[in-house]
């Protein structure tokens, strides 16, 4: 049960990073200033690496975990 509050705090932080990244990115379009620094703003943009693959991490640790504990659920029932 550990790993599956683990996995869904980093998926939830992970989506609040993903959503606060892509605000920066379109308030810089938006004001204007995504042109005054471009490459600042296309190493953001490709930040978005980092909490892309802590989601997909997490999303695959939440069902490692659903597995497994399903696995060990039906493991006890054959046991009986």
């Amino acid at each position: 049960m550990k790993n599956k509050s683990t996995s869904v705090l980093l998926m939830i932080s992970s989506i609040f990073w993903i959503l606060v990244m892509f605000y920066d990115i379109i308030y810089s379009f938006i004001e204007g200033y995504f042109y005054y620094n471009v490459v600042g703003n296309i190493l953001n943009i490709l930040m978005l690496i980092v909490p892309v693959s802590l989601l997909i991490l997490s999303i695959n640790l939440n069902k490692l975990t659903t597995t497994n504990h399903q696995e060990t659920k039906s493991q006890s029932e054959l046991k009986k």
